[in-house]
């Protein structure tokens, strides 16, 4: 694919994109832990819905009457749908299960080109892609997300934690492949790294913050090498992600001893050529059905983590979140073109990773 000029982001000139993202991108906020009655939030969990089957939230125990389903995943728009308990769906807030019910204005799963296909070629199913069934759903639950723990990493970033210190500026170059440019994303303001910005901007509001996407579809870190001076150090950022391993994991694609050498060489570059900080961002999974997908991510992710603990650079641990969701729900339910790209609430998933490193 083409290289693409950059785009450049600033959280200064987009002050009604901040106070909207305050009200509905936050998706998941805890009450206090000494309450007795804390509730998890959720809003806008991503979700297929097969026939008549039960389908699994992550949290599981709802709230009793805590949950609303809707076609957007962001509410209130012109084109929102929200659908009606009792005539479109059921829920088990005992499990934190929904189900389609008989004459549901939900798609159903079942009419979706790809479902049930087995190693498919997507070239050979035009008008693939989830986003027609998919629905989001807001609900309360008394549990947590089952998400491991994670060290912060200021440490990581002494130069980023005194730049918001002192209200310097901050321009983030995000460099990968077509998840960390932010396709089928349902609005720029949602890209992961967007969102990171923007919660930055909250917690400091004299920061000055820009965001420059330096992202290529297709990219692997190989490709991603031949367009790092053009695409990223050129811009002068002062952090810099480096988000790559999707499109490395394709069968016949990146071998493992020539990823971590380009990881090692795009850090490198980046370190020499601008003094930029880096932070490393594993991905998410890939539908495993998809024809080109090998099975290697564990592999290359051990790569990104091992890359980050012997140079001492952040690692926004993206894998470590994905992976036990995909122990209560599909993978269709998170991938908004049923192949690799997240959907809205797993381009939250990936923010979620970047808030864990503390900053």
């Amino acid at each position: 694919m083409p290289s693409q000029s950059p785009r450049t982001y600033s959280t200064r000139c987009r002050p009604a994109a901040l106070a909207s993202l305050a009200v509905w991108a936050m998706e998941a906020r805890s009450a206090a832990p000494a309450a007795q009655d804390a509730l998890t939030e959720v809003s806008g969990e991503s979700a297929v819905l097969i026939g008549l089957e039960w389908s699994q939230l992550a949290l599981g125990s709802l709230a009793l009457g805590s949950a609303q389903v809707r076609s957007t995943y962001r509410p209130n728009l012109p084109e929102t749908i929200v659908y009606l308990e009792g005539k479109d769906f059921e829920f088990d807030y005992a499990t934190g299960q929904l189900r389609r019910l008989n004459g549901s204005r939900i798609a159903d799963f079942r009419d979706n080109v790809l479902f049930g296909k087995v190693k498919f070629n997507h070239r050979e199913f035009p008008g693939y892609g989830n986003q027609r069934h998919l629905v989001y759903v807001d609900y309360r639950s008394r549990n947590n997300w089952p998400w491991p723990p994670a060290p912060r990493a200021t440490d990581r970033l002494p130069q980023l934690r005194s730049r918001l210190k002192q209200n310097e500026p901050i321009r983030l170059a995000a460099f990968g492949d077509s998840i960390t440019a932010g396709t089928d994303v349902s609005d720029p303001s949602l890209i992961y790294w967007n969102r990171w910005l923007q919660a930055l901007g909250r917690r400091h509001p004299g920061a000055r913050l820009t965001g420059i996407n330096a992202s290529t579809n297709g990219d692997t870190v190989l490709h991603g090498l031949t367009r790092l001076t053009e695409k990223v150090t050129a811009a002068r950022p002062n952090l810099v992600l480096i988000a790559f391993g999707m499109n490395d994991q394709n069968v016949g694609a990146t071998p493992a001893a020539r990823f971590e050498q380009g990881l090692l060489e795009a850090m490198d570059r980046v370190r020499t050529e601008a003094e930029a900080e880096v932070i490393l961002v594993t991905p998410c999974f890939p539908n495993p059905q998809w024809r080109h997908t090998s099975g290697r991510m564990p592999e290359l992710v051990e790569i990104i983590r091992g890359v980050a603990e012997r140079r001492h650079v952040a690692c926004a641990d993206t894998t470590a979140l994905w992976k036990p969701l995909l122990e209560r729900k599909k993978p269709e339910d998170l991938l908004v073109e049923n192949i690799n790209h997240p959907t809205d609430f797993g381009q939250w998933v990936y923010f979620q990773a970047m808030e864990r490193l503390g900053c």
